[in-house]
């Protein structure tokens, strides 16, 4: 679905900024932005190819690359658990004379965003509580201690998706948490509807012409699939990069027609998921007469599972 934000914090303005600056980052050369890469943790840099969303059909890794932003846990601090994807972000620094990224802003973006991003989320929790019928801070427990909540810079390259030989922008997959909030400057997503890949429309920025509004698309993750024992869908998406201009319109699954050009394409994901050692079980109102459909699971590890399966680099 589509979340529009108005505020007083002028975030249109912040999200052009995030924009702005995670393309500077991507001009760095290949060499300097593999210095920016923590493997315990998943944070930082993530190269060319080195992210496979979907093995069972691609013949090659994602065509793109990413970063990863998370809040940022220092040693001294009582949340500090590398095993549990708990520590410090890595950041840009030390650059070389030319570059033309200046790391101090570039962290004070970012994490300002990611604090905006914390905060709308929690927000949508709380709304997607109340549509179960259920009090609105029944969520609060499990994402108020450490929750995984985890910004994602992405920066698609102009490679031509091809279906049929296994290559994607973007693989076939569901979230693995509980929500996505994200902001893209291009089409090319796409989801998978009724049967058909249908294109999700975007204009060509996610961004409105005031300062204080902005809309986003807001995924549904497999934790909350799990805890609502599939009354809310996690959504099954993937990115195509084809030559074909357009916005909208369906797509089967053998798609060689999408809505993304070829020209580079960036998107912002921000995922937001329960700590990490929250059990995610059926909530007793959504049983139905089906009974339960998903076994307990702990956030934590179907996320390193994931990990594990997707990130040819992570170190578990």
């Amino acid at each position: 679905f589509y979340l529009q934000v108005e505020d007083d914090d002028k975030i249109n303005d912040l999200l052009q900024e995030v924009f702005h600056q995670s393309k500077l980052f991507f001009a760095l050369q290949t060499d300097t932005k593999k210095k920016f890469f923590d493997p315990k943790l998943n944070r930082g840099y993530t190269a060319w190819g080195e992210e496979t969303l979907d093995p069972t059909k691609q013949t090659k890794g994602d065509t793109k690359e990413g970063y990863y932003i998370a809040e940022h846990i220092p040693p001294t601090d009582a949340r500090y658990d590398p095993d549990k994807l708990s520590g410090p972000n890595v950041y840009p620094a030390n650059l070389q004379d030319g570059d033309q990224l200046d790391y101090i802003r570039w962290r004070e973006t970012m994490m300002r965003y990611h604090e905006q991003m914390k905060n709308i989320s929690f927000r949508l929790i709380r709304m997607l509580a109340l549509a179960l019928d259920l009090p609105k801070t029944y969520f609060d427990a499990s994402f108020k201690t450490n929750p995984m909540a985890v910004l994602r810079l992405l920066h698609y390259s102009n490679e031509k998706s091809d279906v049929d030989k296994g290559v994607f922008a973007c693989g076939e997959h569901s979230d693995y948490g509980m929500i996505t909030v994200l902001a893209m400057d291009k089409p090319g997503l796409q989801i998978h509807y009724n049967g058909e890949w249908v294109n999700v429309p975007t204009t060509p920025t996610p961004l409105h012409v005031s300062s204080n509004v902005c809309t986003f698309v807001v995924n549904l993750g497999d934790m909350l699939e799990r805890w609502t024992n599939g009354k809310f869908k996690s959504t099954k998406h993937r990115v195509l990069i084809s030559s074909d201009s357009g916005d909208g319109g369906n797509f089967h699954a053998k798609g060689e027609s999408t809505a993304a050009t070829q020209t580079d394409r960036y998107s912002i994901p921000f995922f937001y998921e329960p700590n990490f050692d929250t059990v995610v079980e059926c909530i007793d109102t959504c049983i139905g007469d089906e009974g339960v459909k998903y076994p307990p699971v702990i956030f934590g590890e179907h996320l390193l599972r994931k990990y594990k399966d997707t990130h040819e680099d992570f170190e578990s």
